[in-house]
């Protein structure tokens, strides 16, 4: 009898993915069957194809397209019920013409108002498999001549002046970018894009569908095509290190014991705490309208602030409030909005005041949406008896120095002067 221990086969994760979603085997696989010929000098599929996959399981597989276009609005700030299909046209290509350019997947909702269709969506998705974001010319989708040489640009730099083109005829349509790579590819975005843009991978794509296969109302049909493309990701195109850790330990749990004892009430504190500061934000800042009170501290954007945007802005606010574990006051303009001439001067200008008033005022370089903010630790309020006073006195003087550095007024006047005649640019 031989000595050797017996030899314990354990199944990976994936395998028991596989087995527990009846995923096809590779040579079974409709997607590996069509796409199984990548570049003689790469293991990795070739990116039309992989394209063509996404755009195909889209088109065919409703209930799944339903939940994809849903996570894909959560990732770009998109509400929309993609399930009620008589309300909008959909209309999914690949390849289509940006000028001489072309993207690889576009997503497109159309709605009938009054007898004609009107842009609802517009989504653009450029897609890699092993390549990285390339450059090339830059184009002037104005039509003026491109008969001298320029200078190469990223390619999400033609794309993204597209849609801010595209934003500009369809005032009232969520338009945005997206990048779908084998890894997180936000590193490698341009700094100065002004649409919305997300990136994501194609091991989230395929947890997503993992997901919305747990749900037995899928038709077999979307089921079929779910388990195919699925089985194909993670055959391909799948990095285990995208995976997050699933195993809960003692702080988990004492997490979940803390919050569910006292989170409901610590949250209560603090809406409580910042309720007051709309208030002061409609009475200090001279030209804001809509002062909103967001309730969001154990949500994903983790605020429990106020905000009021700036009239005739489209998309650039005055916050107060509690973020994260401080106490800030900051103003914050949307990516998509361009700063107006002069603007950048003025705000460097007012730093400058700022900062002579208070040296912790600070401009994020990397972070261009927040122009001007000053912070303060959420602890030194353990220090206080009158919290509600401390934090209402932060704020108070924090918008009293902006007013005094003059950037609300040059924002304003800015604003006002660049607004269109039809709008209403009253101040209250």
């Amino acid at each position: 009898m031989s000595n050797q221990s017996p030899v314990l086969l354990i199944p990976n994760a994936s395998s028991e993915i596989s087995v527990h979603l009846s995923l096809p085997k590779p040579q079974a696989n409709l997607f590996q069957r069509l796409i199984r010929n990548p570049h003689s000098n790469s293991s990795n599929p070739k990116e039309r194809e992989c394209t063509e996959m996404f755009a195909a399981v889209l088109l065919n597989a409703p209930q799944l397209r339903i939940g994809l276009l849903s996570w894909m609005g959560s990732l770009v700030g998109l509400d929309k019920d993609w399930s009620n299909e008589d309300d909008y046209s959909l209309r999914i290509r690949t390849e289509q013409y940006i000028g001489s350019k072309r993207d690889d997947l576009r997503i497109e909702a159309w709605r009938l108002e009054d007898d004609e269709d009107v842009l609802e969506v517009l989504w653009t998705v450029e897609v890699k498999v092993g390549a990285s974001i390339h450059v090339s010319s830059y184009q002037d989708l104005e039509g003026e001549s491109e008969a001298e040489p320029t200078e190469d640009v990223s390619q999400l730099i033609n794309y993204d002046l597209w849609l801010q083109q595209e934003q500009s005829l369809n005032p009232s349509a969520h338009i945005a970018g997206f990048v779908l790579a084998l890894g997180d590819m936000e590193s490698h975005l341009p700094p100065d894009l002004k649409c919305r843009w997300e990136c994501f991978t194609w091991t989230k794509l395929g947890q997503q569908i993992e997901q919305l296969l747990e749900d037995n109302s899928l038709t077999a049909d979307d089921k079929l095509l779910g388990r195919h493309m699925v089985g194909f990701i993670r055959e391909h195109l799948w990095r285990d290190i995208e995976m997050s850790e699933t195993t809960i330990d003692f702080d988990d749990i004492a997490l979940i014991r803390a919050f569910s004892t006292i989170g409901s009430d610590c949250e209560r504190k603090i809406n409580d705490l910042v309720a007051p500061l709309a208030t002061l934000l409609d009475e200090m800042v001279d030209g804001i309208e809509g002062v909103v009170n967001q309730k969001t501290l154990f949500k994903a954007s983790g605020h429990a602030i106020v905000y009021g945007k700036f009239i005739s802005s489209q998309g650039t606010y005055v916050c107060a409030g509690i973020s994260g574990s401080s106490l800030d006051v900051w103003i914050e303009s949307a990516r998509k909005v361009v700063l107006l001439p002069g603007m950048e001067s003025a705000i460097n200008d007012a730093f400058t005041a700022l900062s002579e008033r208070n040296a912790d005022w600070s401009q994020d370089k990397d972070n261009p949406r927040h122009l001007l903010s000053l912070a303060k630790p959420l602890h030194s309020l353990l220090q206080t008896d009158d919290q509600e006073s401390e934090v209402r006195s932060f704020v108070k003087e924090a918008l009293e120095d902006l007013n005094q550095s003059g950037i609300v007024r040059d924002l304003r006047d800015a604003f006002l002067a660049n607004a269109s005649p039809s709008e209403d640019t009253t101040i209250p």
